[in-house]
């Protein structure tokens, strides 16, 4: 039973991050100059895994918010899902190198938009997806999977140390954010 669900929410986590993907790419080939192409090119000239973050063997999706003002001015930059260690910083500093490609609107409404960025070092295998994705490399450092902080996971909750169990949630919620099975768990814990 347990399995089935797993399937069905997995399922449920594609088609909802299809559509997504699909309004984003729409919603900049309408405003941006170029458009999501461009957009997406600009991204992988750009975007640098940060120094800190490959030390730390910090990977994850960050989510990004902002809107682009008739003008095509960024404003309200926000992140849903910070994942630290100069990773959210390379986010702005990037998103802020769009400035003046975003062509100015026709109906007087600011545009919302909703980016995901998944930051994955070398082999690293984890189930968050982005709409762009920065690979980074280090050597000789092996950071977990998925598989491997689930079997933590698991040893853990057999053992009974509740507060063990956050930082785990934690970080598998930053490589997969909307994986709504572990943001429940994690709420049943705090």
């Amino acid at each position: 039973m347990k399995l089935i669900i797993f399937i069905l929410l997995v399922l449920t986590n594609l088609h909802i991050q299809s559509n997504r993907q699909l309004n984003l790419r729409e919603n900049l080939n309408k405003r941006f100059q170029g458009g999501a192409d461009a957009f997406f090119k600009l991204w992988g000239m750009e975007t640098r895994y940060a120094r800190k973050a490959r030390e730390s063997c910090v990977v994850g999706v960050a989510i990004v918010t902002f809107q682009v003002d008739c003008e095509g001015k960024l404003q309200h930059i926000t992140f849903k899902n910070k994942l630290g260690s100069g990773l959210d910083e390379e986010v702005e500093r990037v998103l802020k190198l769009t400035e003046n490609h975003w062509l100015k609107c026709e109906d007087n409404k600011e545009e919302g938009f909703e980016l995901s960025i998944k930051f994955i070092l070398g082999d690293t295998q984890f189930s968050g997806q982005g709409e762009i994705t920065v690979t980074g490399y280090q050597s000789g450092l092996q950071c977990p999977n998925d598989e491997d902080l689930i079997k933590q996971l698991e040893k853990v909750k057999k053992k009974r140390q509740t507060a063990n169990l956050i930082p785990i949630y934690e970080e598998l919620i930053r490589r997969n954010p909307h994986n709504q099975a572990y943001r429940e768990e994690l709420q049943k814990i705090k």
